[in-house]
């Protein structure tokens, strides 16, 4: 069982990563507030700046 959870953390490192430093921020074009994993908006569409 160890072995499972060993490989699903080495298949799933990026989503892994990203999700525990996961903030929220604001679309700077309509105020939603979004993931910082989130490439786009998904109200507007507008392309979210990464810090």
């Amino acid at each position: 069982m160890s072995t499972a959870v060993e490989q699903t953390a080495f298949t799933n490192v990026d989503a892994n990563v990203s999700y525990v430093f996961e903030d929220e921020i604001y679309c700077w074009r309509c105020g939603f507030k979004c993931k910082s994993s989130w490439n786009y908006c998904p109200k507007c569409g507008a392309e979210l700046c990464k810090r």
